[in-house]
């Protein structure tokens, strides 16, 4: 089944929805955190239902020689036989084949008899019969289980949508960009490829010049995206060791987006200098990029050490 194009929301989850802040930022996280742990950040758009069987046998390759036979012997033969289970006839070219090959083993025995270590995952229905393929003694497990899927059917498969497109409300845009950041699980793990977390961390400044009768008093602004942040000024000092972190959450990587750098030397604000700029693209792992000479009309400067560390940290929570 699938859910309508626009499905109707319960009162409840519009109360949870229009109580949400309009903007997500630090003082609204609280928020919306908590209206992630109740509906997460995801709902099944289509489900297929249904059953499924996965029966895994673990063979001894040794044995297997010692018997004349081969691996792919007995992975026919067992195929074979539960081929004749599902479809309640033999096929007869494997049985023939598979007749051949059972005189190696034990007098009487099948190859599911002869290789019976194995795990079977089912899906749906009543699954109290495990082995509902090769077992000897409920020959008709299969059927029963196969009629049971009708009151009883299983989750095959399905298709997520993101909970943001329910609703057409700033609120719900808001929660898309949350739903980004708490996308973390314990190991730490993207949800896809360039999904990380960065941090620059903004270490020191080398001969800056930044006024004539006195020494700079500089700081750094960083941007990235829409993003900017800037670093604490640093008085009287052409050799500033600032050692600033900014974070700028989870980012997307796949996007190139650079990071861009501007060293100032602060006056009265309005009239601040522009020293220098660079800028770099961030990658993943623990990257430091120097920038050694950092242009400004008619001087060179020896500018800004800079260190971007990525820690991929971001999976989708359902």
């Amino acid at each position: 089944f699938r859910l309508h194009a626009h499905p109707p929301l319960t009162k409840e989850f519009m109360g949870s929805i229009t109580a949400l802040p309009a903007k997500f930022d630090s003082s609204s996280e609280g928020a919306y955190n908590h209206f992630i742990s109740i509906y997460g950040t995801h709902f099944l758009r289509r489900v297929d239902l249904g059953g499924r069987v996965h029966s895994t046998t673990a063979v001894k390759t040794c044995q297997v020689s010692m018997k004349g036979l081969t691996v792919h012997d007995v992975s026919n033969c067992l195929s074979a036989e539960a081929s004749a289970v599902i479809k309640g006839v033999k096929v007869s070219g494997q049985a023939s084949y598979c007749k051949g090959k059972q005189q190696k083993l034990e007098r009487g025995n099948s190859f599911s008899g002869s290789f019976s270590d194995r795990v079977t995952e089912i899906l749906g229905g009543n699954g109290e019969q495990q082995d509902i393929l090769f077992s000897p003694s409920n020959v008709s497990g299969y059927g029963v289980w196969l009629r049971s899927l009708k009151k009883i059917p299983g989750v095959v498969s399905y298709t997520l949508s993101s909970l943001h497109m329910l609703w057409d409300i700033v609120a719900m845009t808001a929660l898309a960009n949350a739903a980004v950041i708490n996308r973390v699980d314990s190991n730490c793990c993207p949800s896809m490829p360039g999904v990380a977390t960065l941090t620059v961390i903004v270490l020191s400044g080398k001969g800056l010049w930044g006024d004539i009768f006195s020494k700079t008093d500089g700081y750094v602004k960083v941007f990235y995206g829409n993003q900017a942040h800037e670093t604490p000024v640093i008085w009287n000092n052409n050799f500033p060791q600032w050692n600033h972190n900014i974070n700028f959450q989870t980012v997307d990587l796949t996007q190139k987006t650079p990071l861009r750098f501007e060293v100032w030397d602060r006056d009265n604000r309005f009239d601040d200098d522009l020293l220098g700029r660079g800028t770099v693209v961030p990658s993943q792992g623990a990257n430091q990029r120097r920038f050694p000479t950092l242009q400004r009309v008619g001087q060179v400067l020896q500018g800004l050490s800079v260190r971007n560390t990525l820690l991929r940290q971001v999976v989708m929570v359902f």
